[in-house]
């Protein structure tokens, strides 16, 4: 982990007020539920796409809190408080940022799902509630698509951290198969649209710069 990484994890369980738990390689077996183990292809994937795995196994199965390795701004203990108190809510997150919706993304009705994203929560920090219907729709399409992938990602699985469909890479195109946002946010977003009444957006952001 680099320098600057560090400072954001130090920052982050300032900030928050919050237990930070950080699950590296080395302790990622202590977090597997017994039973549950992770998919198949989890080995083919890149550094990028296992972290997009995680955050929605852990999620699905332990409930809580998630947050990239960036700068915090605020408390986490209202909203941790607000899910207390309104059981209805099933997760708070910060106000997705404009440009932060795949172009590709539609609504229910066909439209694009890019201009409804103040009705959104981004992917870098949330908190959910266990057990819920969008924990097992999330979990569910993760799976699926793995599922559907899971030949091609053994024949082509991860080159770098980064890698992701057709992108170049030491001079050749990448045959890996998942594209950037195929099990992140073309299965979150949606789903947060569907259920857009049972979330808040008030959870302090991330920064979103200078955390490398």
């Amino acid at each position: 982990m680099s320098d600057r990484r560090q400072q954001c994890l130090d920052n982050m369980a300032q900030t928050t007020e919050c237990n930070v738990v950080l699950v590296t390689k080395a302790t990622l077996p202590n977090f597997v539920c017994p039973g549950h183990p992770l998919h198949t292809a989890y080995q083919s994937l890149s550094e990028t796409h296992r972290a997009d795995y995680l955050r929605a196994y852990f999620l699905f199965h332990y409930g809580g809190g998630y947050s990239d390795i960036k700068m915090q701004t605020g408390s986490w203990v209202d909203s941790f408080e607000n899910m207390e108190a309104h059981q209805e809510l099933i997760a708070v997150g910060y106000r997705e940022v404009l440009g932060g919706v795949p172009v590709h993304l539609t609504t229910e009705s066909g439209g694009p799902l890019s201009e409804c994203w103040q009705l959104l929560i981004g992917n870098g920090a949330y908190i959910f509630r266990r057990d819920t219907d969008f924990l097992r729709l999330w979990f569910a399409r993760l799976h699926g698509v793995l599922d559907k992938r899971s030949w091609d990602l053994k024949l082509h699985p991860a080159r770098f951290p980064q890698d992701c469909q057709g992108i170049e890479h030491n001079g050749t195109v990448s045959e890996y198969p998942l594209s950037w946002s195929e099990i992140l946010g073309d299965i979150f977003l949606p789903i947060c649209y569907q259920l857009r009444n049972k979330i808040m957006n008030t959870l302090p952001p991330p920064v979103f710069h200078d955390y490398r």
